[in-house]
């Protein structure tokens, strides 16, 4: 450049970046911290809807089925004895059949009523002596049991309606049954041994299930309706999905919003059975309100979120050791260079962390060998 006849001259060494190797490392590092946290929060976000949903669908099947084989296994119990009482009929006296009798029956609190009626239906001895010489023959259980292994769903009591006290809520005590036929040594059918199970000691069994699995469960009929629930209010069929699966006994999952206007994942399992136990007919309908794993996850959220800090500052404590390592030699080595450019007298270090450096300190050196030597006139000529 020229002004006034006065020639500046500019040197191109002063235009040189001003940004030092080490803010270079720095700044790729962060910005890739950044991009990388920004992608993965994004992938996460999108993704968390659907891992709350496969959550929550896991969890609902899996405590809805262990509920619905816990449910079939404490009746299968009931079924085995009553089966072992079947077995001692015949060979024992009338006395011993009612103490037999008395004794599966217990306090009441689980079975109501224990009896065996004979083919005409005919009750001949019963717990209690209850309905002895009361004629059952048009009772369900009773020519189910004509027929081979019978299980019945959720019933007001009948005959025994004025023999048994009403519940605490003053309604006719449900039960539901189990019966067999009883067989002689020929192999032919002489009676119909039955039971009747109170319905309110399995509903407390669902509720405490249910209670336990933290989730609410629904015992449903082979028509749709609801037979027994854990639940305040009877749901109804309320035309909803679920419900009308169970009543084509498909097994199915579904989330909707039920009658108390929040929304549920919900899950059937299409039958109660365990070994040899008789069919009910039922239906287990578990469901888990779907706001139930946020906290979870946005625990999972916040813990994901702690590992990528923790990773960020595990990366820029790394980061700070390969710069104080690989990256301060170099511009400790340009300084040197720079100020032996300018006339100082110093010898680079000979030495570096890596092999770029030792090459980069050897070059300057030879550089400033060859500067201070200043041939003569005799080595000239």
């Amino acid at each position: 450049a020229c002004s006034k006849g006065v020639l500046l001259l500019v040197d191109p060494r002063q235009t040189i970046s001003q940004i030092s190797l080490a803010h270079a490392v720095f700044g790729f590092v962060a910005v890739t911290c950044v991009i990388l946290s920004g992608f993965i929060w994004l992938l996460i976000s999108s993704r968390s809807e659907q891992l709350t949903t496969a959550a929550l669908d896991n969890a609902v099947r899996l405590r809805t089925e262990s509920a619905a084989e816990n449910l079939a296994r404490t009746l299968h119990s009931d079924w085995h004895d009553l089966q072992q009482l079947a077995s001692m009929i015949g060979t024992h006296s009338d006395n011993e059949i009612t103490a037999l009798m008395a004794g599966l029956q217990g306090d009441g609190s689980r079975i109501s009523w224990v009896g065996l009626a004979d083919t005409a239906g005919n009750v001949r001895y019963a717990s209690g002596n209850m309905l002895v010489g009361q004629d059952v023959s048009s009772r369900p259980w009773f020519r189910g049991g004509l027929r081979g292994g019978f299980a019945g769903d959720v019933h007001e009591a009948v005959l025994l309606a004025s023999l048994l006290p009403e519940t605490a809520e003053g309604d006719v005590p449900r039960f539901i049954d189990l019966a067999l036929p009883v067989r002689d040594e020929a192999g032919e059918v002489t009676g119909v041994l039955g039971m009747h199970i109170d319905a309110a000691w399995l509903k407390r069994q669902l509720s405490e299930t249910a209670e336990t699995l933290n989730i609410d469960l629904f015992l449903v009929a082979a028509d749709g309706s609801v037979s027994l629930w854990t639940t305040e209010a009877d749901p109804g069929s309320s035309g909803l999905a679920i419900m009308r699966a169970a009543q084509a006994g498909v097994a199915a999952s579904d989330r909707e919003t039920w009658p108390d206007g929040k929304d549920y994942f919900s899950i059937l399992v299409p039958s109660v059975t365990y070994d040899d136990l008789p069919n009910f007919g039922w239906r287990v309908v578990g469901r888990l309100e779907a706001a139930s794993f946020a906290p979870a996850m946005q625990d999972a959220l916040g813990t994901i979120g702690a590992v990528v800090l923790s990773a960020i500052s595990l990366l820029a404590g790394l980061t700070a050791i390969f710069v104080y390592l690989f990256v301060r030699p170099i511009e400790a080595l340009a300084q040197t260079a720079t100020r032996i450019a300018n006339g100082d007298e110093e010898f680079p270090p000979e030495r570096g962390n890596t092999r770029e450096i030792a090459q980069l300190s050897a070059a300057v050196a030879r550089i400033q060998e060859q500067r201070d030597y200043r041939p003569s006139a005799a080595d000239v000529s």
